[in-house]
């Protein structure tokens, strides 16, 4: 039996919850896989990266859609660009087939979420994907998992991972 990928299980979701009037904020755009696939499911995405490198590559990947707005910032700051969202993904580790070493710490994930979940709507989706082989991965994963997890604003819908050593997980919460 073939497991499906974090990647094909977030998508799913995405596809379920989305609607054509959902702003939504990628706050880690990355390669701009997960910022194309969203802009076209929703009204308009804010896509976010503090590399030049995954700006690039995310604008390069969305130059034909009009409803996303690339921004060169930390997901510390989501909450200076765009004050209400219905949507919030995040997509933990490094950029593929980059420096491995420039990828994203437990701290400022955990500010990030801190300051920025206030500003997700009321019923609104926390989509999140753990990648947890690199250095520092799995601590990333159970010290925000736990703090998620224990968040009384957040209801847990699903965490999805498959049998393998430090396999990634996808877990997605709703904003209470």
């Amino acid at each position: 039996m073939s497991r499906l990928h974090v990647t094909t299980k977030a998508h799913q979701w995405m596809n379920q919850i989305e609607n054509p009037e959902s702003i939504v904020v990628d706050a880690t755009a990355g390669n701009g896989n997960d910022t194309l696939f969203l802009s076209k499911l929703a009204k308009e995405v804010f896509a976010f990266d503090i590399q030049n490198e995954a700006i690039e590559k995310t604008r390069e990947r969305c130059a034909s859609q009009t409803n996303v707005r690339i921004i060169c910032d930390s997901h510390e700051r989501i909450f200076e660009h765009v004050k209400n969202f219905d949507v919030l993904v995040f997509n933990l580790g490094y950029l593929p087939n980059s420096d491995s070493t420039l990828c994203t710490q437990t701290s400022t994930t955990l500010n990030a979420l801190k300051l920025n979940l206030p500003f997700l709507n009321k019923k609104g989706y926390l989509l999140i994907t753990y990648y947890r082989k690199h250095p520092g991965g799995n601590e990333e994963y159970e010290q925000i998992s736990s703090f998620l997890e224990n968040d009384p604003q957040l209801g847990l819908l699903e965490t999805y991972t498959y049998e393998e050593d430090l396999a990634p997980v996808f877990q997605i919460f709703q904003k209470c």
